[in-house]
């Protein structure tokens, strides 16, 4: 499976990462803080609902695709798209920010 690699600005993160990223996990730089900062912008104006709640629950809180589909009432693969939609939206808002 292909590693998917994520840009923000300058710096790009795995999607392994991200997680970290949002949990505060790496070291804290200028550059950091400011990636942080788009992003939480970008969660609370560019996803939907839906989508903010299938990313903070699989990456912030750890959960697996089967556990937030019974959570949520939904199918795994909704899941997936929700977070898939969700990964396209932040980037494409922090290309702005």
């Amino acid at each position: 499976m292909r590693k998917q690699i994520y840009s923000l600005g300058e710096r790009e993160i795995s999607e392994a990462s991200l997680a970290a990223f949002l949990n505060d996990k790496v070291k804290k730089d200028p550059l950091h803080a400011r990636m942080e900062k788009i992003l939480k912008i970008a969660l609370k104006q560019e996803l939907t609902d839906r989508q903010r709640d299938c990313i903070t629950l699989y990456y912030i809180q750890n959960r697996k695709v089967k556990e937030i589909a019974v959570m949520l009432a939904i199918k795994p693969t909704t899941v997936y798209k929700h977070i898939k939609k969700g990964i396209i939206s932040l980037r494409k808002a922090a290309k702005y920010l």
